[in-house]
């Protein structure tokens, strides 16, 4: 679960700085500036795209490794009250097949109980589903 914690901060983090950066380039009026700031803009999307691959990567492994370590109801008790909805809920943004599918049957198992349900609508999960039945 801190690994995952970590890895969705880091994310938020670099987001931020790309959006900032992004706002910079919109602003700037120097022709010659603005190439050469677009040309970072450029770089640091790249790097960014790295991230979010190898973070589905990790995402997947995690998810599936928890998915499996929740066959034990005190356990998957303990899973929910550190926030893993929100987590699933979250990574429902991502494009990532395989990370997908692996959120999708823990949440599917997690919504046997009405709490969790109730979170995960708070958490905006009905927001993120209609891309699945286009």
């Amino acid at each position: 679960m801190k690994i995952i914690e970590y890895q969705v901060q880091r994310f938020d983090m670099r987001m931020n700085d790309y959006q900032d950066k992004e706002r910079i380039v919109k602003q700037q009026t120097d022709p010659k500036k603005r190439k050469q700031l677009e040309a970072e803009l450029d770089k640091d999307l790249k790097k960014f795209n790295k991230l979010i691959f190898k973070q589905d990567k990790l995402f997947f492994v995690c998810f599936n490794l928890l998915l499996n370590l929740a066959n034990d109801f005190r356990i998957e008790k303990k899973m929910v009250k550190r926030n893993i909805v929100a987590y699933l809920v979250r990574m429902m943004e991502r494009n990532s097949g395989d990370l997908l599918v692996a959120c999708l049957y823990f949440l599917k198992k997690l919504s046997i109980i009405s709490e969790n349900k109730d979170q995960m609508v708070q958490e905006g999960i009905i927001d993120r589903m209609p891309r699945f039945f286009k």
